[in-house]
């Protein structure tokens, strides 16, 4: 060896060295300034994480009222535990400075040890460093106690380190002493027969690649089965074209003019979503989604006692399907005897688009770009039509299938080159032309099963926030601007519905109306755009009969028909803008996570 090599490999080892003892020296600190924390200022801590959600704190320990426990006395005597009781109610509460001293994950388990010291696991998590809020977390649990032995209840931490973690040191102070738990709480199964609710959102979905709408590939087969038996809507417009709004509209059944929740801050609508309506009614709520433009400071956690965000896609094509429906499965097997409202939320088959089941299988070249995405959107598609035959397992093994109503959807479409020009793209969030709106709607479960069948009328996806709560025999608010497809599937004749679409992200502001056999798009006017838009109409007007692909603008020619559409926008608007003004309440923006800056740039929202 020269020694020029050997003076460059000691600088190397001399700096490894040196970063490998400023990250020890770090992790030191922090686990100072840990065991400084008593346990006051770490409940403050996690009552303030509680505070800057205060308009959705259902989400949240109520800690004005609940019990929590020291964590060195994590245990709930046999005393407290009647006969009677089934399912065991509790939480546990992370400090966010575990993401600073965890160098590996935190392990979770409540279990029951009888009087004869044999142990039961009742509940189980474990969570990264970087699963952890940094502002701190409240984790909700339900675990069912039947054939499980009277006992003490205690609460099990561990602290599993990498290699790393353990080269660092994981002694004192105990990493672990910032977890804290509410004490639980035992207490009967429920008696009434009111039907659980399952809400599925397949993100970016458009209604024309399933199976059961005449695709020539077979992207749905578990969805195909399930429409077979339950009510399917084939002409389904959704409300916006991309995520935030799309999603408002659905969980508040109103349009986004009224809601108002149209861009991505934080902030919420004084209207109440589903989650908050089931709640009231004492019903169990969670959700499992797949983060980005769905995670909680988007308004979205309001109502669920469990708002869990598994971030997808957000290295290259590392998806979250398989971790979003594997956690809602396990969170039905664990709540089977509850009443629930349950929200499944993933990011396929959004971009990047990955699977490639179709590719290899009909072999496609890889110079054909356009071939090869969309057989790799196709095969997204299955991969979360998979995991959705996989949820309804869940439902069966469970026993669950009969009281359930399950609704699959979708919040918009996906355009796959299907324009001309500047407007070509694999994008959404920037037209309101129809494979961006048309969704897919699928009813199904044993409540479902008396109007089984498929409706070709015209529907929109804020009439499932009515139906739902129709079918639940829960009343309908009167904020909601979607009317229940209850009447239509007993066959009752009525008007077809009109469906305004908004709220565009990017490029020129757009809106929509869709009635009877026209649709008309207005331009509104110019905004911030994402790349280079041509010049546009201010006016389309498309003859969906004759030309469903709209590629022919009538709005000259048929000027009658564009002034009586304009019509109805301007109404539709006039009564969206009053309600608006007290609906829309966002905050204050305050920066976004790094990593779900990361994540909205790989499913390409954030250039």
């Amino acid at each position: 060896m020269t020694p020029l090599r050997f003076l460059l490999l000691s600088f190397v080892l001399l700096f490894a060295v040196v970063a490998v003892l400023l990250v020890r020296e770090q992790v030191r600190e922090h686990r100072e300034e840990l065991a400084s924390i008593e346990l006051p200022e770490l409940l403050e801590r996690l009552h303030q994480r509680q505070a800057a959600l205060a308009s959705s704190s259902t989400a949240m320990l109520d800690l004005e009222t609940a019990e929590i426990m020291d964590p060195t006395k994590a245990t709930l005597s046999a005393g407290s535990w009647k006969d009677g009781d089934r399912v065991l109610d509790g939480a546990v509460g992370l400090d966010g400075i575990l993401r600073e001293v965890l160098v590996g994950s935190i392990e979770l388990e409540v279990r029951v040890e009888d009087t004869s010291g044999n142990a039961t696991s009742l509940w189980t998590r474990q969570l990264d460093a970087d699963e952890i809020a940094p502002e701190g977390m409240w984790l909700h649990f339900s675990a069912p106690l039947t054939d499980v032995a009277r006992g003490s209840i205690s609460l099990i931490k561990r602290h599993v380190p990498t290699w790393m973690g353990r080269f660092l040191g994981t002694g004192r102070p105990d990493p672990l002493g910032v977890v804290v738990w509410r004490k639980p709480t035992p207490r009967p199964a429920k008696q009434d027969g009111r039907p659980n609710v399952v809400l599925i959102s397949l993100d970016t979905l458009r209604a024309d690649h399933l199976g059961i709408a005449g695709y020539d590939r077979d992207t749905t087969p578990n969805l195909d089965e399930i429409a077979q038996d339950g009510l399917w809507f084939d002409t389904v417009v959704a409300q916006a074209p991309w995520t935030i709004p799309s999603h408002h509209s659905i969980m508040t059944g109103t349009n986004p003019k009224k809601h108002g929740v149209t861009r991505p801050r934080r902030g919420q609508t004084s209207f109440s979503p589903l989650a908050e309506v089931f709640r009231d009614d004492g019903y169990a709520t969670a959700a499992f989604t797949g983060s980005g433009y769905m995670a909680a400071r988007f308004g979205f956690d309001r109502g669920f006692d469990s708002y869990n965000e598994t971030p997808g896609k957000e290295h290259k094509c590392r998806s979250d399907v398989e971790r979003v429906f594997g956690q809602a499965n396990r969170w039905i097997t664990n709540h089977a005897d509850r009443t629930f409202f349950l929200f499944v939320h993933t990011y396929e088959p959004h971009r990047p688009y990955c699977d490639t089941h179709f590719v290899e299988r009909e072999h496609i070249d890889a110079e054909d770009k356009i071939k090869q995405r969309i057989a790799r959107y196709d095969g997204d598609i299955r991969r979360a039509d998979m995991h959705l035959g996989q949820l309804f397992d869940a439902l069966r093994s469970a026993g669950l299938v009969e009281n359930t109503i399950v609704v699959v959807t979708s919040d918009h479409g996906e355009e796959l080159v299907d324009r001309h020009g500047a407007l070509a793209k694999y994008d959404h969030g920037h037209t309101l032309y129809d494979e961006l709106l048309l969704v897919p709607l699928v009813f199904a479960g044993g409540p479902v099963t008396p109007y089984a069948g498929r409706i070709s009328q015209q529907v929109r996806t804020i009439d499932i926030y009515p139906t739902v709560l129709e079918l639940a025999g829960l009343p309908v608010p009167d904020h909601v601007d979607g009317i229940s497809l209850i009447p239509i599937a007993r066959g009752h004749a009525e008007e077809e519905r009109t469906a305004y679409s908004g709220a565009t992200a990017y490029g020129p502001k757009r809106e929509s109306i869709r009635y009877r056999d026209w649709k008309l798009v207005r331009t509104l006017g110019p905004r911030a755009v994402r790349g280079d838009e041509p010049t546009e109409p201010k006016r389309e007007l498309y003859d969906l009969t004759k030309d469903p692909g709209e590629r022919l603008n009538l709005a000259e020619s048929r000027a009658d028909v564009t002034t009586d559409y304009l019509d109805l926008l301007d109404e539709i608007g006039t009564e969206g803008d009053a309600a608006a003004k007290p609906g829309a309440a966002p905050e204050a923006d305050p920066p976004m996570d790094p990593q779900l800056v990361e994540q909205l740039r790989s499913l390409g929202y954030i250039d």
